[in-house]
C-alpha cells in the first residue's frame, strides 16, 4: 500500500503536498489527501482493535 507516503501530508503544507503528489498517485487531487489520511488512520485503528481483541 502507498499510505506511508501520505503520512507526510499530515502537515497541511501545500508546497509539500505539491512535491509529494508527484510520488503518490493516490494524492493527485488535493481533496483526496485528507480522505486518504483519514482512511489510513481508520485502518490503523481497526488493526489495533483487532490485535487488542485477540489478546483478551
Amino acid at each position: 500500500m502507498t499510505w506511508n507516503i501520505c503520512d507526510h501530508l499530515m502537515h497541511r503544507n501545500l508546497y509539500q503536498c505539491k512535491l509529494i503528489e508527484r510520488t503518490c498517485r493516490h494524492c493527485y487531487h488535493k481533496q483526496m489527501i485528507e480522505i486518504i489520511r483519514l482512511y489510513s488512520v481508520r485502518m490503523e485503528n481497526k488493526q489495533r482493535r483487532g490485535l487488542h481483541q485477540s489478546v483478551q
